[in-house]
């Protein structure tokens, strides 16, 4: 049964796959467990399976030194801080952010993503002529696509290796989509350094 599910979650978290799987899935464990729903609180066993879900879609590793790192733009910022920090440590080279006005940033910022994104990365050190931005992006497929073209146009720009850093739910999802949309790079990805209790904040919160 453990071996049957795995293969369930493996197909359903492929990159074409993801927006749907997480629906499919939820509703999927929740059918399963309705027999114990009996017993437990409909507030608990909602939280008890969006943690089974954080574990399986959190998928970060210990980060390397890439050619470059590729920030993907969210209403998170403590993404762009991690990235910064990672950058200062020497683990890339150029620090990229994507990201044009999202569904929740559009009634946020007054600025795209990216470019928010790279405001805080410059304030917390990372040097200007380090940071590209790409700043129409509006989705993950999209971010790789737009940067893979801006980069492969460029001369000055390594990219054999490179470094993803999102939100922590994001890394098994952007991994997949980024082997998919840009191949040639061996991708590894880094998040800010929360788990599911202590991710929600009086900015990001549960809800959200």
């Amino acid at each position: 049964m453990a071996a049957r599910r795995s293969r369930q979650i493996s197909h359903l978290c492929r990159p074409t796959n993801v927006g749907f799987s997480i629906r499919f899935f939820f509703t999927k464990t929740l059918n399963s467990n309705r027999m114990s729903s009996l017993r437990t609180p409909h507030s608990e066993l909602i939280d008890n399976n969006a943690r089974v879900l954080w574990d399986y879609l959190t998928d970060v590793s210990a980060p390397r030194v890439s050619d470059f790192m590729l920030v993907l733009g969210s209403h998170d910022t403590r993404v762009a801080e991690r990235a910064a920090e990672l950058f200062n440590q020497g683990l890339a080279h150029w620090f990229i952010a994507s990201g044009g006005y999202g569904k929740v940033t559009k009634d946020l910022w007054h600025v795209p993503e990216a470019i928010r994104f790279a405001d805080i990365a410059e304030q917390l050190g990372v040097p200007r002529n380090r940071i590209i931005i790409e700043p129409t992006a509006t989705n993950t497929g999209d971010n790789i696509a737009r940067v893979r073209d801006l980069v492969e146009m460029s001369s000055s720009i390594p990219h054999q290796t490179g470094l993803l850093v999102t939100k922590p739910y994001m890394t098994r999802r952007s991994l997949a989509a980024a082997r998919k949309q840009w191949s040639s790079v061996q991708w590894a990805a880094a998040a800010p350094q929360h788990g599911y209790d202590d991710y929600p904040d009086d900015f990001v919160p549960k809800s959200r």
